[in-house]
């Protein structure tokens, strides 16, 4: 059994739901989290992202927020690191509409760390367009 580590999670609130952080809502990429149930990358798609420091994950979610103008919240988590250099997201370009593409580690914000599973723990802040609240 591969180790766990503690790491932290950004998501963003969609209705009450927590959902992976970047992606449109819909597309097969996307995962939805629960605090405290084991989340996994879907078929053909993953792995997850995870930040290693508080810190990291904070200036993701502040810079983020305003830029997509979005909520979003940071969870404590516990996560199984993947040995992936490279993860699969939603494609953004219009000329190819519902595609996926990839991404290596090292293009990926400071501090991330790919993952095979992910826990999601307790809500430590919430960025509400900007405004960031204690959890």
């Amino acid at each position: 059994m591969s180790e766990k580590k503690r790491g932290w999670k950004v998501v963003r609130v969609v209705a009450d739901l927590l959902m992976s952080a970047m992606g449109d809502d819909g597309h097969r990429a996307i995962v939805s989290y629960e605090e405290g149930r084991e989340t996994v990358p879907r078929k053909e798609c993953g792995p997850l992202a995870v930040f290693k420091t508080y810190i990291d994950a904070l200036d993701y979610t502040i810079s983020i927020s305003h830029y997509f103008m979005i909520d979003m919240e940071i969870h404590e988590c516990e996560y199984v690191e993947s040995v992936d250099i490279s993860m699969w997201y939603h494609c953004t370009d219009s000329m190819k509409p519902n595609t996926m593409t990839s991404t290596f580690l090292r293009h990926c914000p400071n501090g991330t760390v790919f993952a095979n599973s992910i826990m999601l723990g307790k809500r430590r802040k919430c960025v509400n367009v900007g405004v960031v609240e204690d959890g």
